[in-house]
């Protein structure tokens, strides 16, 4: 059975051993020792990182953060969302891949934003590289969908289609709405 739980002082030795094949290192983008430590050490309250557990053992991530949206941000002017919980980083363990955990976590990261822990929002957004079809299917089999926003990952300048030198850069946006849940709570 999956769950989610805080990372804390207790279970932090475990969860700081988790890891990604090497492959995916870079797509990932996260230095996950110093990102734990700076989280457990520090009073923020905008972001929670949450072990994922398979029964009693840790074999993924993932961070979400809750951001109100300035008049400039892309899903503001596209949607109308003011506030947003964004799925900042998700990883499962590469010895825990390929075996529909990332499936079977991501209704349960869903149903607490649904909980709406640091107050209602309109929408939650992920993004992904474009070329990571893995996420990209995780994603869209839960409900997301692109917003039509893509950058280059690295400059974060915006993508521009033409260029095919280096597509593994382009990164794309994706948001599933909560309206139906604001209405309920």
């Amino acid at each position: 059975m999956i769950k989610l739980e805080k990372v804390t002082n207790e279970n932090y030795d475990a969860v700081s051993q988790l890891s990604v094949h090497e492959h995916q290192v870079e797509e990932l983008d996260w230095d996950i020792t110093a990102e734990l430590q700076d989280y457990l050490n520090s009073e923020q309250d905008e972001e929670i990182i949450f072990a994922i557990y398979y029964n009693a053992t840790p074999i993924g991530l993932v961070e979400i953060g809750s951001y109100e949206n300035g008049q400039d941000n892309y899903n503001h002017q596209k949607y109308g969302d003011k506030v947003t919980y964004e799925i900042q980083r998700m990883m499962i363990d590469g010895a825990y891949q390929g075996k529909g955990f990332g499936k079977q976590a991501l209704p349960a990261i869903i149903d607490y934003i649904k909980t709406f822990p640091h107050g209602l929002a309109d929408a939650i957004t992920v993004t992904y590289f474009l070329s990571n079809m893995v996420a990209k299917s995780l994603y869209q089999a839960v409900g997301f969908v692109e917003t039509g926003e893509k950058w280059d990952g690295d400059t974060l300048e915006p993508w521009d289609d033409n260029r095919t030198d280096e597509l593994e850069m382009a990164e794309v946006g994706a948001r599933l709405a909560l309206s139906e849940w604001r209405d309920v709570t």
